[in-house]
């Protein structure tokens, strides 16, 4: 019986999310892991600046410093992740990964939970981080730092 994917939220460097997603999608290409991974989802939002007068929808990630990673947990799976230069470390407690919580899993996969306000929910969802977790306060801090209007369902 094939093993379900599940969301995995990984701590990245800062500013190199979309060269580790390559990374990780190349690595797993490479090594024949295509059947473990899924996708691979870099949360950004879009919004809207005004540069030289004119207004100029732009992006910015939702969480500098994560990237969500769907796939079949294994040692094989954490190790090709965890090698990629630039990857700090699948977030939750101890040593082993910790999937988002059920419904977190069904937002994402039917894409309706993929604005800001749902990824702030699962952000603090990942099992084992209260509210005092770096997962928690990344979401935190940034919805309450925001300046700009978010178009309602801006999301890739």
């Amino acid at each position: 019986a094939e093993d379900k994917k599940h969301w995995y939220v990984v701590k990245v460097q800062s500013g190199r999310e979309e060269s580790i997603k390559d990374a990780v999608e190349r690595r797993v290409k490479i090594e024949g892991l295509q059947e473990f991974f899924g996708e691979i989802f870099i949360p950004v939002e879009k919004y809207t600046d005004m540069v030289r007068g004119k207004r100029v929808v732009k992006e910015r990630k939702l969480y500098p410093g994560y990237v969500l990673i769907e796939t079949t947990m294994s040692q094989e799976a954490q190790h090709l992740v965890n090698s990629i230069q630039g990857v700090i470390k699948f977030v939750g407690p101890g040593k082993l990964p910790q999937p988002l919580r059920q419904r977190g899993q069904n937002r994402l996969a039917d894409g309706a939970g993929r604005d800001r306000q749902s990824l702030d929910g699962l952000f603090g969802e990942v099992r084992g981080h209260g509210a005092g977790s770096p997962a928690r306060s990344a979401g935190a801090a940034l919805s309450s730092t925001s300046s700009k209007v978010w178009p309602q369902g801006a999301s890739t």
